[in-house]
């Protein structure tokens, strides 16, 4: 009987993940059978032929780079973490940045990695809205042009 009542378990437990998407108790939502949801991207900042990829090293071709290293805040977990470096580049104008990329800014003299997960005007002119990957609501604070010190365009683990 108990045998019985495993298999019913088992067979019982795939119907429903397959059928309804779940969240599981480390907080990540599973859609089992390749039914994930699409969410923004980053821009392709790096065109594939600057990249140069040899036995011993790789060469990246960028303009406009800069380097920085991640504290530990856990926001952007488990894709940027402690002691990732991240190579980012200075965005010319407004259109350099879109909903999904990864960017640097300032707020309160401290360097921020966030993602921006929407854009827009006030009245004080253009600003987006960012959100840590890993934190369970967005950013309060709107970020300014001004404030964005650069895209994020590689992550060095």
């Amino acid at each position: 009987m108990k045998y019985i009542l495993f298999i019913i378990g088992i067979i019982l437990g795939f119907l429903l993940s397959y059928l309804l998407p779940y969240s599981s108790m480390t907080g990540f939502t599973v859609f089992p059978l390749g039914k994930s949801i699409e969410r923004p991207s980053p821009q392709d900042f790096v065109k594939e032929n600057n990249i140069i990829v040899n036995d011993n090293k790789f060469t990246i071709y960028i303009n406009n780079t800069s380097w920085s290293s991640v504290y530990d805040t856990n926001s952007m977990d488990p894709v940027i973490d402690y002691g990732t470096n991240v190579i980012h580049i200075k965005p010319k104008k407004i259109d350099d940045i879109s909903v999904g990329d990864i960017i640097i800014y300032k707020l309160r003299n401290r360097n921020i990695i966030h993602r921006v997960i929407s854009t827009g005007y006030d009245e004080y002119g253009w600003y987006c809205i960012t959100k840590g990957d890993n934190n369970p609501t967005r950013d309060t604070k709107k970020v300014r042009f001004n404030q964005i010190k650069g895209n994020v365009v590689a992550i060095i683990y």
